[in-house]
């Protein structure tokens, strides 16, 4: 640092100041070229730093400094707090570890809810993941492990500590995770914003100007009847949910039920809708039909309707993903789609065609439909064709084998000498 030096730095000087404006709590003001400030460190995810100089700043270099996100650390859980990954809502610095430690008033726990989570997939979430431990100590229990896209359930500590650690690679990095903390016990959750307890009275002593707590146990909002779910209600931090029985899925309205996504189709023609088209597709979908068709037939889908998340050179997000199959193995991926645009007209290579369907936990568009029909080829009739061609076109003598591929296996001609 060298910055030009008057009393208190009052005319050339570079500020630190702990949030996101000029008149936050000032962290520190320095000028000179003496001993460095030590390592500077915001109470939040904010700091401005302000460089001021006057006409005396030609004769000195100023100042370098490097900065760093750090992550992780102790916190006291007084009502509620917002916790994010780093850099969030954009993507999640590689080679991270942060762990935090919450602690709230004892006889009350921490509960945990996120409102975005996007991480790196993998079956067993060896690469990017959020932890959560019942506790503080290495020993205590795992709640569990999370990666992807879909939200994890609401949590709640035994008692008054937990703990999260979040780790991504060196690789693919995604926008992290959004979390609020609540501390919590056997109280009254009102998920409105405002609400009236009524129908009671007190017997205690007037203390005006005072805040009084009455502890509540927790609604459970299932036992009334109105809740609205189709199949079954959940209770919840504050709230509740509702869910599906096997075979049915949850519609984008959040109440009710509807037929499961995907499976196995062998009509001879059918049509293919996205989760509740034509409403909104709900969040955090993965849907997969295959279309199977009779030996030597081939399958056309056409789209009549789509509309996804996203753009047709990245589908990053919300995708339908189509391609041929034999003997589940992939031999042709024919596109993966999205956007507005509809895709082409799509023709199978043999007798299955695989339709997958994604969709992230933001945004929901109207999704896709499609019909497919089913029609015979005459694949053998023209390798026939082919191979006798040729062997016409043949003039020397000897043996003469020639193989065509179809979708029920080789067709093989030979001509003998």
């Amino acid at each position: 640092m060298d910055i030009f030096e008057t009393e208190n730095c009052e005319t050339d000087y570079v500020e630190v100041r702990d949030g996101y404006w000029h008149q936050s709590d000032l962290i520190g003001r320095y000028c000179g070229t003496g001993t460095l400030p030590d390592t500077l460190l915001s109470s939040g995810y904010r700091m401005t730093v302000i460089y001021r100089t006057s006409s005396n700043a030609n004769k000195h270099s100023g100042f370098d400094a490097t900065y760093e996100a750090i992550c992780g650390g102790d916190l006291t859980l007084e009502d509620t707090l917002v916790l994010q990954s780093p850099n969030y809502p954009d993507e999640y610095r590689p080679a991270k570890e942060c762990v935090w430690k919450i602690t709230t008033e004892e006889k009350f726990q921490v509960a945990l809810k996120f409102q975005a989570f996007e991480l790196e997939s993998h079956d067993n979430c060896v690469y990017d993941y959020v932890e959560i431990v019942d506790g503080h100590d290495n020993d205590s229990p795992v709640i569990g492990k999370y990666c992807g896209f879909k939200l994890p359930e609401d949590i709640r500590s035994s008692d008054n500590k937990l703990m999260l650690k979040f780790v991504s690679d060196s690789t693919v990095q995604k926008g992290g995770f959004s979390a609020t903390l609540l501390k919590a016990a056997n109280r009254l959750w009102i998920s409105s914003d405002v609400g009236v307890v009524a129908g009671g009275r007190s017997k205690a002593d007037p203390y005006p100007g005072e805040l009084l707590a009455y502890p509540f146990k927790e609604f459970d909002e299932c036992v009334n009847t109105d809740h609205g779910c189709d199949h079954i209600c959940v209770n919840t931090l504050g709230g509740f949910k509702c869910e599906c029985k096997i075979g049915y899925e949850l519609h984008s309205d959040g109440k009710k039920c509807e037929d499961a996504c995907g499976g196995m189709l062998e009509g001879v023609n059918g049509t293919l809708t996205s989760p509740s088209f034509p409403d909104l597709y709900p969040p955090n979908k993965n849907c997969i039909w295959e279309i199977v068709a009779p030996p030597q037939h081939r399958i056309t889908v056409n789209f009549t309707h789509f509309e996804l998340e996203g753009t047709n050179q990245e589908c990053e997000y919300d995708s339908v993903d189509v391609s041929s199959r034999v003997r589940d193995v992939t031999v042709k991926k024919h596109g993966v789609f999205c956007g507005t645009q509809k895709p082409p007209s799509i023709t199978s290579e043999g007798n299955v065609l695989r339709v997958e369907f994604n969709s992230d936990n933001s945004v929901q568009k109207s999704g896709f439909a499609a019909v497919f029909f089913t029609g015979l080829i005459q694949l053998l009739r023209a390798a026939s064709e082919l191979a006798l061609q040729q062997l016409q076109d043949r003039q020397q003598g000897g043996v003469c084998r020639w193989k065509r591929c179809t979708e029920s296996g080789w067709v093989s001609l030979e001509k003998a000498r």
